[in-house]
């Protein structure tokens, strides 16, 4: 009966130096050690979003697009007008005719004259 009680006793002592040997070591070992040695349960249900980040970075430029469509023309403007430019070459001379006889002048004063004022008179007019 003694050897028996020496026994229990000395069971128990191992045991609970374990117990404590083994928390421990419980508190000295890190978390995933210790997940990898516990069995796992099922799956728990999906968590909630995070707020969004911050924005990122601006990107590079994008393609050149296509040219856009022609506008309205505008108003027709008001010229101004330039110099005059040189002048142009001789015409060809016409046909000269002549007009018709103009009507008779007054007589003049009567008195003497110089023959030869009379003469180139009378030859202007008939000339």
């Amino acid at each position: 009966m003694e050897e028996v009680r020496r026994y229990i006793q000395n069971e128990v002592v191992r045991i609970v130096e374990e117990r404590l040997a083994s928390y421990a070591q419980l508190q000295k070992t890190p978390a995933a050690i210790l997940a990898a040695q516990v069995r796992q349960g099922p799956p728990g249900p999906p968590g909630n979003d995070g707020s969004p980040g911050p924005p990122g970075q601006p990107g590079p430029p994008g393609p050149q697009g296509y040219r856009g469509q022609k506008g309205e023309r505008g108003q027709m403007g008001l010229g101004l007008h330039g110099s005059p430019g040189p002048i142009g070459p001789q015409g060809v001379p016409g046909e000269g005719r002549q007009g018709p006889p103009g009507p008779r002048g007054e007589e003049g004063p009567a008195g003497r004259c110089d023959p030869s004022d009379c003469q180139a008179a009378h030859s202007r007019r008939h000339g």
